[in-house]
C-alpha cells in the first residue's frame, strides 16, 4: 500500500490497526483477511471514497434472501458460502464505523416498497453523518427501479442528481 505524503509510518500503523479492529468487529477475521489481501498492493488514492461525493439512489441493504426469494435455497446458498457478503448487519456496522460517508447524498423514491421493506433509507437517514455538513436527503416520486429510466427523459431525477452532486462537490 502506498503511503500518502506527510504521513509517518507510526501514524499509518495506528490507523491500519484501527481499521483492522473495525473490520474484525464488523465482518469477522476470515472476511477481514480477504479484504486485506485484495488491498495489499492497492494505491489508496485509486480506491478510496475519501473526499469523493457519492449519491445513494434507491438504496437497499439486503441479504441473500432478497436475491434468492426461496428461503430454503437462500439458506443453502449462504451455508455453501456463496451468499451475499457483507451481510446487512455487517454492512451497517461498516457504514456506522466509517468516515467515508461525509460527502454522501441520499435520493429515495416515494413508492419504493423494496427500500421501505428493507428499512435501508430510514436507517441511512438516522445513521449517515451530519457533520461537518447535514445529509442531503431528496425524496422524489417513483418506485425502486425509477433510476433505470433516467435515459428516457426523467428530467426531475437527472436535475436532482446534478444538483446533489454539485452541492457535494462544493463541500470538498
Amino acid at each position: 500500500m502506498l503511503i500518502p505524503t506527510g504521513i509517518t509510518q507510526s501514524v499509518l500503523s495506528t490507523h491500519i490497526k484501527k481499521i483492522q479492529g473495525i473490520l474484525g468487529d464488523c465482518v469477522g477475521k476470515d472476511q477481514e483477511k480477504q479484504i486485506e489481501d485484495s488491498l495489499k498492493n492497492a494505491d489508496i488514492k485509486d480506491i478510496s471514497l475519501i473526499n469523493q461525493p457519492s449519491v445513494l439512489m434507491a438504496p437497499v441493504i439486503s441479504g441473500t434472501r432478497s436475491a434468492v426469494p426461496v428461503p430454503f435455497i437462500a439458506d443453502l446458498v449462504d451455508r455453501l458460502g456463496f451468499g451475499v457478503l457483507p451481510k446487512p448487519k455487517q454492512t451497517y456496522c461498516l457504514i456506522k464505523n466509517s468516515r467515508l460517508f461525509n460527502l454522501t447524498a441520499l435520493i429515495s423514491f416515494s413508492k419504493d416498497k423494496i427500500a421501505q421493506e428493507a428499512g435501508t433509507v430510514r436507517w441511512l437517514q438516522q445513521n449517515l453523518p451530519n457533520n461537518p455538513f447535514p445529509l442531503i436527503d431528496e425524496k422524489l416520486p417513483g418506485k425502486h427501479l425509477t433510476p433505470l429510466g433516467w435515459l428516457r427523459g426523467n428530467d426531475q431525477l437527472a436535475d436532482t442528481v446534478i444538483q446533489v452532486i454539485t452541492k457535494l462537490a462544493d463541500r470538498v
